[in-house]
Formats: C-alpha cells, sequence, structure tokens
C-alpha cells in the first residue's frame, strides 16, 4: 500500500475541550487531521503508523457529533489564515463590508459564500470566526 501525502485537511469541532481525548492535538475546540465519515459519527485521525489491505493503525483519533467535520479550501485569508467551510468571512462589495458563511455546494463542486464563489473574493476576504465560536457575527450582518 502507498500512502500519499495531500492538502485535503479537515477540522473538527468539540463543543466540551474536556471531551477531547489526551493524546488529541487540537487549538481551543477544534482538532484538525483527515477525516473518517462513519454511519453515526465522523472521527478526525492523525499519525498514520501503519496501513495494509486489511487494516489501519493511528495515533490518535476524536470523535465528533456526525456533520461536525469540516474541510480546508486550500485558500487563505489576506492575512494568512486557512479557510475553512464553517468560517464567517469578511470582504468588500462595492466598497462596504460584506459578510458570509463559507460553504460547500454540491450543485457547482465548489466551496461558495452566499452565491458567490469563494475564489472571486479571496485576495481581500477576512476570516472573522467560525459558525461554531462566533456565530454572533452573524447576528451583527
Amino acid at each position: 500500500m502507498t500512502v500519499m501525502s495531500r492538502e485535503i485537511k479537515f477540522r473538527g469541532y468539540v463543543e466540551k475541550i474536556d471531551d477531547i481525548g489526551i493524546d488529541v492535538p487540537h487549538e481551543g475546540h477544534f482538532v484538525y487531521g483527515d477525516l473518517v465519515h462513519g454511519n453515526n459519527f465522523d472521527c478526525i485521525v492523525g499519525g498514520l503508523i501503519e496501513a495494509n489491505e486489511e487494516y489501519a493503525s493511528i495515533e490518535w483519533w476524536q470523535t465528533l457529533q456526525q456533520g461536525a467535520a469540516e474541510q480546508y479550501t486550500g485558500l487563505k485569508d489576506k492575512k494568512g489564515k486557512e479557510i475553512y467551510e464553517g468560517d464567517i468571512v469578511q470582504f468588500p462589495i462595492l466598497g462596504k463590508p460584506h459578510r458570509e458563511i463559507v460553504a460547500w455546494s454540491d450543485m457547482d463542486s465548489a466551496f461558495i459564500i452566499g452565491m458567490m464563489y469563494l475564489s472571486r473574493f479571496q485576495p481581500k476576504m477576512e476570516v472573522l470566526g467560525n459558525v461554531h465560536t462566533n456565530p454572533e457575527l452573524l447576528e451583527e450582518k
């Protein structure tokens, strides 16, 4: 089996920090790594130790509520911060600041903000927060 490096990254939101495993690296409520999607749950995993056709051994994993995992868009904001699904971003439209949530569109097979493609505004975009820890940012809209 060949393991290939890739730039597809995920983060998972864990509501209670005490629920994060002892050996699981995290930043606040977020765990970063690869996604394993189950029937009733999702896991963010990291540290592939060994793998073959029958099993995989990983260094750590964190179980999440299904749907709590978000994918990295491959883009960074104007300050160099990675942009993930669920981020609340601000960008100018006709000289005025505008806020939207980053989402995946199955219909377009692309990341979008509102009805627009994310990459269109990326050079002037700033991540303000995310829907989990900063929902009040959407109310200010």
